[in-house]
């Protein structure tokens, strides 16, 4: 019973307080109602529809301001409501997963096109192709006014010939032309059966700057095995009409890195042609591996047409030094100098320590 009271005088207590509290104030009905504007976007009634309603709050404050926005905001509007807070991340992760897709396809093109060289070369070895080109013309400088041109075949061809025609600046500069080609004597070595490198030497080039063209022709009834082909001979400045400086490009340690070594050369090609590639030794990890020859180097340059239309200044390190001195794919010769754009460059070979090149070199001095 004294529980019972006790919370009974509580609740007594409790009216009372309530009945002593004063009235609420009532509410005023003269407020200035406020007008919020809705943009037709957010409405249904707009470009977008009603797609945004509710969705997005920043589209009370104008919603997309053109078609890209639009487009955008309407691509993210199908991913659920509940996941709303996550579709910004969720685009750009699904961007950076195909750029890197892009990238994975962008070396694996590089591969494939690897992946040929060696079918390629194997199909060679293997006797299956006709009599045709293994490695494509190469340009190596000789000196100022000669370049060796090497190619290699599956088949020997006796009266194969090379014939080449300058093409001056001005007609003035080349008056003892006749116009008539120039032939050059064609020499070849048979490595083996299916290994037949051909050498013709382009000599005599007039000291002027001009465009050479050759062309290299087989017996008439392998006519489609004719190659032409145009280079720039720059020993002087000024250049020719269409270049102001002479360009070169620099390269070497290829051997093991043909993936690199394509790249490099597909960056050359992208910007401007260069009239000379320096390539610095070591274009093979062993010498006599053949099979090096064509798929770490001559195929490379030649997808390129780099080794077609640019000579190259060679010099030959520790992998791809001969012992023999023979150099069948870059010419016998290992030291040279030649000028370009009134430079004089001089080119030694480091493999060797013999009196003759040292005596070479204090006259070229």
């Amino acid at each position: 019973m004294s529980s019972f009271n006790a919370s009974k005088s509580g609740m007594s207590t409790q009216h009372q307080r309530r009945q002593s509290m004063p009235a609420p104030a009532p509410i005023s009905t003269n407020v200035t109602p406020t007008i919020i504007a809705t943009p037709p976007s957010a409405t249904g009634t707009g470009l977008l529809g009603g797609r945004f309603h509710s969705r997005h709050p920043m589209l009370l404050h104008g919603g997309p301001t053109n078609r890209v926005s639009a487009a955008f905001e309407s691509l993210l509007s199908y991913i659920p409501r509940r996941r709303r807070q996550i579709r910004y991340p969720l685009v750009l992760g699904l961007a950076l997963y195909f750029f890197l897709v892009y990238l994975y396809f962008q070396d694996a093109s590089t591969w494939i096109v690897i992946a040929g060289f060696k079918f390629k070369n194997l199909s060679f070895n293997w006797d299956t192709k006709r009599c045709s080109y293994r490695k494509d013309p190469m340009l190596f400088v000789k000196d100022s006014s000669s370049l060796l041109v090497i190619w290699e075949m599956n088949c020997k061809l006796d009266d194969m010939d090379l014939v080449w025609i300058p093409e001056a600046a001005t007609a003035a500069e080349l008056q003892h032309f006749t116009g008539e080609p120039n032939l050059s004597a064609t020499t070849f070595n048979a490595l083996d059966k299916t290994h037949v490198v051909y050498t013709a030497t382009i000599s005599g080039i007039p000291a002027v700057n001009t465009n050479i063209t050759y062309s290299i022709r087989p017996p008439r009834i392998l006519s489609h095995l004719t190659r032409t082909y145009t280079f720039a001979h720059l020993p002087n400045p000024p250049l020719l009409k269409d270049r102001e400086i002479a360009r070169f490009g620099a390269i070497s340690d290829n051997q093991c890195e043909v993936k690199q070594f394509f790249k490099v050369l597909k960056a050359m090609t992208e910007h401007h042609k260069v009239d000379y590639l320096i390539h610095a030794g070591d274009a093979v990890q062993d010498y006599d591996n053949l099979d090096n020859w064509q798929t770490d180097f001559a195929s490379p340059l030649s997808y390129f047409k780099i080794g077609q239309t640019t000579p190259l200044i060679y010099t030959h390190g520790n992998h791809d030094y001969d012992v023999e001195g023979l150099y069948p794919y870059t010419g016998k010769r290992t030291w040279h100098a030649y000028t370009v754009a009134g430079v004089r460059f001089i080119v030694l070979d480091s493999n060797l320590d013999r009196r003759d090149q040292d005596a070479w070199l204090e006259e070229e001095l």
